[in-house]
């Protein structure tokens, strides 16, 4: 008679291994090819790796895996993994108000992956985000010494947060109380890290039109620590400064106003004012001839998925239509083109809501009709009044990452982040079984 074979395993039996449940030493295989192997895994198997063992931690956390990953899945971003970032609007005059985010698909807006709220502070701007990192600054503080700046993956829930420099830079305020301070952020290739850059502004000491004076300042994640750069690296000619940046390729880009001289007058045009974060480096990239002379705040810098990579584009919005124009060649002026125009019957909210999805699809919210998309290649004006809801507006392409995961420095403590995290509302139960929100 056979016995029954029993399903409970032995002790010292080994339960099955995968490639990720077992010690880099035992598998013997090149490091390149397990980094192949490894970019390919969902972002969980990848955090769960990391507690096998120090080497598993030491590889999923090195700056080559990392970049090699945020690489992979910036190129496979058009088919699954790339997303885009919302955020509910916030009301300034309310103390118990707090940035909340949502990412939805990349495709049709239809997928809502999953909301989250950023852990440390309240009230933020975003910056930008590169690689599935959110950087955001509260402007709406008056005292900007007091206030972080954030870097944050929602992700795997690291945050990282940067004090504003306090070496020498003077910060003024706008009349509505706002610090007059501009902001970029990108990874550097050359050094293998990230970067943030503070440009603050104040009237008097050099300029034309207005007397605008600059002042920079580097910021790099890797060592937590900021560079300050001086008074004279922003070109002279530069008057203002759109205070968001747009990164590509190394490079952070702003439109801004310069004074030009033509036919003896003085005269303010468009162009976009670069920065090179390997060399650190200020440089000016022109627009084509007939976008310099538009009116102002109807620009709007933008990278556009285009013949299977991101180029550099520029978005040009006057009331109900927009504009979108792409370089051909990077920083050649002659290469600027016009892709279409279209007008969606409705004004445009502002040029921060604008979606460029590829060279064919842009999404924008309208002032009345809400969430709109125009998808050139059908000539055709869809509405997204049922899916994307009219409060929440635009933040940046979105993918999920493991950086910040390996990093101690600057990083605040799991704990810590789940002090300042919201609490969740307690419900009180009634007799009837019902259940109501306090």
């Amino acid at each position: 008679m056979l016995k029954k074979r029993s399903s409970r395993k032995p002790q010292n039996q080994k339960p099955s291994e995968s490639i990720v449940e077992r010690p880099l030493e035992e598998l013997n295989l090149p490091t390149d090819i397990l980094i192949e192997i490894l970019k390919r895994l969902p972002l969980k198997s990848l955090v769960r790796s990391t507690c096998i063992c120090k080497s598993w931690f030491s590889l999923l956390t090195s700056p080559t895996f990392l970049s090699t990953l945020a690489t992979f899945n910036l190129r496979n971003s058009i088919d699954t993994q790339n997303f885009q970032l919302f955020r509910e609007a916030i009301n300034i005059h309310s103390e118990d108000c707090c940035t909340k985010f949502t990412v939805y698909s990349n495709s049709n807006f239809l997928l809502k992956k999953t909301e989250f709220e950023c852990p440390v502070g309240k009230k933020h701007h975003v910056v930008s985000s590169a690689d599935g990192l959110v950087c955001l600054f509260d402007f709406y503080s008056r005292n900007p010494g007091m206030e972080p700046l954030i870097l944050w993956n929602p992700s795997i829930r690291k945050t990282l947060v940067a004090p504003v420099p306090v070496n020498g830079t003077v910060v003024e305020f706008t009349s509505g109380g706002f610090p007059k301070l501009i902001f970029g952020f990108g990874y550097d290739s050359s050094s293998n890290g990230y970067k943030v850059v503070q440009i603050s502004y104040h009237n008097g000491g050099r300029g034309v039109s207005d007397g605008t004076s600059f002042q920079a300042n580097v910021y790099c994640v890797s060592n937590c620590e900021w560079k300050n750069l001086g008074l004279s690296v922003v070109p002279q000619n530069i008057i203002t400064i759109r205070w968001r940046g747009v990164y590509l390729n190394g490079v952070i880009h702003w439109v801004c106003n310069v004074n030009v001289n033509v036919d003896g007058k003085d005269r303010i045009h468009r162009t976009i004012l670069t920065f090179k974060l390997g060399n650190e480096e200020f440089c000016e990239l022109k627009l084509p001839k007939e976008l310099v002379d538009v009116t102002n705040h109807t620009l709007k810098v933008v990278t556009v998925p285009r013949v299977g990579k991101e180029v550099l584009g520029v978005v040009h919005n006057v009331t109900n239509s927009l504009s979108l124009w792409v370089t051909e060649e990077y920083a050649l002026k002659e290469s600027w083109v016009k892709l279409f125009s279209i007008n969606f019957g409705s004004m445009i909210r502002n040029d921060m809501n604008v979606v460029v999805l590829s060279d064919q699809v842009v999404v924008v919210k309208t002032l009345l009709g809400g969430w709109r998309s125009y998808d050139h290649s059908r000539k055709q004006i869809f509405y997204h009044h049922n899916t994307i809801p009219e409060g929440l507006d635009y933040v940046d392409s979105y993918v999920e990452s493991l950086i910040l995961l390996g990093q101690r420095k600057g990083v605040l403590p799991s704990k810590e982040v789940k002090q300042e995290s919201p609490k969740p509302r307690r419900l009180r139960r009634f007799k009837r079984g019902n259940a109501r929100a306090t």
